[in-house]
């Protein structure tokens, strides 16, 4: 982040999955598969007007799991198969297609994308399904927390 106040909350991280599909079997339903994403927070203090406090604003990041990468393979020689992140994240930057992307890189990439395509609608969706999700998680999470104690 550029702010100077800027106040990473590392062990603030939500796990979300996405791409996930819906398996039936029988009666009984189940997601399965999917990307994980980490929603990182950030915590921006923003000074009030003449007084001595301030509050803090929550933004969140999209990051990539460590499964996206496997450290083993790699050390084992599998290195197309193990940088397979890598080389998306390397293609977007070069050739600015969204379509072959990781969903964390298309969150990542521009927020609040042109919704005149069907795909940048969906997107926008996806980020904005993203953000809340981490924002009511992470509300959720204090409010067990504070009635906890």
């Amino acid at each position: 982040m550029a702010y100077v106040t800027d106040m990473d909350c590392s062990n603030n991280t939500l796990p979300r999955r996405a791409r996930k599909k819906l398996q039936k079997i029988g009666l009984i339903r189940k997601w399965v598969g999917g990307e994980v994403l980490k929603a990182l927070a950030y915590d921006v203090l923003i000074p009030r007007y003449k007084t001595k406090n301030a509050i803090s604003l929550r933004l969140w990041e999209a990051k990539a799991t460590a499964e996206d990468f496997n450290l083993f393979q790699f050390n084992d020689g599998q290195y197309e198969s193990a940088a397979q992140l890598h080389a998306r994240a390397q293609q977007f930057y070069l050739e600015k297609r969204l379509t072959s992307l990781s969903i964390t890189l298309q969150i990542c990439a521009v927020l609040y994308p042109g919704d005149a395509t069907e795909e940048g609608k969906l997107l926008r969706l996806k980020q904005q399904f993203f953000l809340c999700s981490a924002s009511l998680q992470d509300m959720i999470a204090r409010f067990k927390e504070m009635k906890s104690m």
